[in-house]
């Protein structure tokens, strides 16, 4: 029995999409009929980067990611998506020729698909400088932006109190959208960013009803940053990330109930701070909920997996 893996592959030089089959004795090989020989490279401009891969139902793959142009008064970024078929060729329904380019100035992080399939894209504008403000996307199926969401344009970008970055998107079962990332809290200091938790209605106004007015923002260090996003079935919110005590980046956790309070049955007064002895720094890029409701958390500890 083959069990048929995807990577997906992070570049300046084009979108990345490679296929993997394992097969017994447990090695991992090409899947060669999957694209080229096993894998697919897809070009937008100058410098592309594949962040998040999204899966339909249907076999389909969407790739989430920002190009970058050089202009004549500087960069110009763009949230870039591409659909592939299950072959791994381009799926010309979607976009142009199975690409589609949001237009200029956000770039995009992370992607989540609706049940009706739309798909939810997050991130941030940029500019120059590259302190931006949060953005929530969603498309139709066919790859262009979606009329009934955001006033019409398709683009949620809610004027927080400061700059904000969007990390990752997820969707509840009553069909609003929680969004995870950072938010800026000494104008002053580029690096210092709180862990940020919003939570949007289904047409893309920010759910006043959530937290404070919408979101909700946490301290777990100097600079903190929600990498991670975990939706619990009773309705909790879980994120996950790191934050700098001490001059040391650490593993950190904080969850909130489901109207955007901090959850004192969690950690200490809802955050979890882990630390690893004789580490430089630690962080949390990723992981699962398991059926338990324990997290399996997968990041860095200086320069080893942790």
């Amino acid at each position: 029995m083959r069990l048929h893996k995807l990577c997906a592959i992070a570049l300046c030089l084009g979108f990345v999409l490679a296929g993997w089959a394992q097969a017994a004795p447990p090695r991992f090989v090409f899947d060669t009929p999957f694209g080229a020989g096993g894998y697919v490279r897809t070009f937008f401009d100058a410098d592309d980067v594949m962040q998040d891969l999204v899966r339909q139902p249907d076999g389909k793959l969407i790739a989430v990611g920002t190009t970058t142009r050089l202009m004549p008064n500087g960069f110009e970024y763009h949230t870039s998506l591409v659909r592939y078929n299950i072959d791994g060729r381009l799926d010309p329904t979607f976009g142009t020729d199975g690409k589609v380019t949001i237009p200029a100035g956000s770039s995009g992080v992370a992607g989540a698909l609706q049940t009706d399939g739309r798909l939810l894209t997050v991130g941030r504008t940029v500019t120059s400088g590259l302190i931006g403000d949060l953005t929530l996307a969603r498309l139709n199926s066919n790859g262009s932006l979606d009329g009934s969401f955001a006033g019409g344009s398709g683009i949620a970008s809610p004027n927080f109190t400061r700059p904000s970055h969007g990390t990752k998107v997820a969707l509840q079962t009553d069909g609003k959208i929680v969004v995870s990332g950072g938010m800026l809290y000494e104008p002053q200091a580029s690096q210092n960013f709180k862990f940020l938790v919003a939570r949007f209605n289904s047409n893309g106004t920010l759910d006043t009803g959530f937290g404070a007015n919408g979101f909700m923002t946490t301290y777990v260090g100097e600079d903190s940053f929600a990498t991670s996003l975990f939706i619990r079935p009773d309705g909790r919110i879980l994120l996950a990330g790191y934050g700098n005590l001490g001059g040391t980046y650490h593993f950190a956790l904080a969850q909130y109930t489901s109207a955007g309070t901090l959850d004192p049955a969690f950690g200490t007064n809802g955050i979890a701070i882990t630390y690893f002895p004789q580490s430089s720094g630690s962080f949390i890029f990723g992981g699962e909920l398991e059926r338990d409701g324990k997290l399996l958390a997968v990041g860095l500890s200086t320069s080893d997996f942790a």
